[in-house]
């Protein structure tokens, strides 16, 4: 379990917290919305926000409760931690 809290994204947020979401979709092979695998570059961009949502209906249809945006917050890190 991890104790590092991680901030709040949506398309526009830059920095070291895209970068670690942006690795853990390209490892779990979510793409973009133009269909290539994510960029690990920083930028949260319409790709990643695309994937980000895509992830979340993955989890919802395994039985998660989750809000279908392009937003990564505290559920969605809990999620992709696996916690």
């Amino acid at each position: 379990m991890s104790s590092r809290k991680y901030a709040t994204l949506k398309v526009g947020s830059t920095g070291p917290d895209v970068f670690v979401l942006q690795s853990f979709l390209r490892s779990m092979h979510f793409v973009g919305k133009d269909g290539k695998r994510i960029s690990v570059d920083g930028v949260y961009g319409a790709n990643t926000g695309y994937a980000v949502y895509n992830f979340k209906q993955f989890c919802r249809f395994c039985g998660q409760k989750v809000t279908l945006n392009t937003i990564c917050d505290s559920a969605t890190w809990a999620l992709l931690m696996g916690e």
